[in-house]
């Protein structure tokens, strides 16, 4: 079965005998994925119309006993299994965290989240309870994605490794998305107003950020 590169990514850092809750999975593909390798799958969607896809392609793939369809918003009406492994893909920030708070977290042993946004806004949001085992950033379909693996156990992240991430700027392969931050901000801080002096000082210290991790 073929998938992108992006639900690859997110699949190899799923732990070896959890069990999965993917919230909105869109089509199902990752769960199928992982249910064909040995995997048990609560695919879980808001949208009526990415759940019928998501049974059309468990009967495809003949996975009905593996993969699960709930359509629900978030993790509403789903009960979390024992040693768990959460998956929150394809999202914003704000709905990430959202979802999180409202989600029992004494059967969940790991979270995995690719967000669209607010990477920052989103670390320090989650070292109040959890802290990174693992960052890996792709270039899939001309778009820069980052995946993070949580695991419970609360950590303080200065403002730097909110920014650039803690485990990110260790790994080679981070280089090209830094510098697709560069050059994005660059060109952000060359067209804001000089009267817009707290944003652009902010946008001055994570270029600093990025030329200092670019130059290890």
């Amino acid at each position: 079965m073929k998938i992108s590169k992006r639900l690859k990514t997110i699949a190899s850092l799923v732990p070896d005998n959890t069990y999965v809750v993917d919230v909105g999975c869109d089509h199902g593909l990752l769960d199928i994925y992982l249910s064909l390798n040995n995997h048990y799958c609560i695919a879980s969607d808001i949208s009526k119309k990415c759940i019928e896809k998501v049974k059309e392609n468990i009967k495809k793939y003949q996975v009905q006993d593996k993969v699960i369809p709930v359509c629900t918003d978030g993790i509403t009406n789903i009960e979390i299994p024992e040693n768990t492994c959460l998956i929150l893909s394809g999202l914003g920030t704000k709905t990430i965290i959202d979802i999180i708070n409202k989600c029992p977290l004494d059967n969940i042993n790991s979270i995995i989240i690719q967000s669209n946004n607010e990477l920052d806004i989103l670390r320090f949001k989650m070292m109040k309870k959890f802290h990174l085992e693992d960052e890996i950033s792709i270039y899939d379909k001309n778009i820069f994605y980052v995946v993070m693996k949580w695991a419970k156990g609360s950590i303080t992240y200065n403002d730097k490794e909110l920014y650039l991430g803690s485990i990110l700027p260790i790994k080679k392969e981070s280089k090209k998305y830094y510098q697709f931050l560069l050059e994005k901000n660059q060109n952000i801080l060359s067209k804001i107003p000089s009267n817009h002096l707290e944003k652009k000082q902010l946008l001055e210290k994570q270029i600093k950020w990025l030329e200092e991790t670019l130059k290890d």
